[in-house]
């Protein structure tokens, strides 16, 4: 219905010619394809964007919140922060609360485990640089290419497992 409405609206303009139909429709479509791209980048920054904020917010109250850069998250602490950060970012990003932790073990400590002991000043900085990794990788032209999201749908849910960000992507 869509593309008889397009062919009676349009037709008068670009001529009868089946070829230059096929062009506008063309053109139509990647136009289209750019906006949604667009528009996922757009809402994937949102999510990055002032994460911390929201943080801050969350955990003003907690004990290591009191000093953030001597008090420990600690083990009673940090399921609450990871699962804050795993529902306030990671999951809308597609990227997993268990290779954030490995990362954050990896840059601060030089450990391949769970930071529990890790400050909050060095947990928000260090979940910075890996969401703003991961946002590169998905829309900064050396990772996903717009042909990679077209064929996801837009969807990093869609994506091949293979396509999605993760520690190893960072150099």
């Amino acid at each position: 219905m869509l593309i008889l409405q397009f062919l009676n609206d349009t037709s008068s303009d670009i001529g009868n010619s089946a070829d230059e139909i096929a062009k506008a429709m063309a053109d139509i479509l990647v136009a289209n394809q750019q906006v949604l791209m667009d528009n996922t980048e757009q809402t994937y920054l949102q999510r990055v964007d002032n994460w911390d904020c929201d943080y801050n917010d969350a955990f003003r109250t907690a004990p290591f919140f009191q000093d953030e850069e001597t008090i420990p998250i600690g083990p009673d602490w940090y399921d609450n922060v990871t699962e804050f950060t795993e529902n306030r970012v990671l999951n809308d990003l597609c990227l997993e609360s268990d290779d954030l932790d490995l990362f954050l073990g990896e840059l601060v400590f030089d450990i391949s485990e769970v930071p529990v002991n890790i400050v909050s000043n060095d947990y928000k900085s260090g979940t910075d640089v890996y969401l703003n990794e991961a946002f590169v990788y998905y829309f900064g032209g050396d990772g996903l290419t717009s042909q990679d999201w077209y064929d996801a749908e837009f969807d990093c849910e869609l994506l091949p497992e293979e396509l999605k960000f993760d520690r190893s992507r960072i150099s």
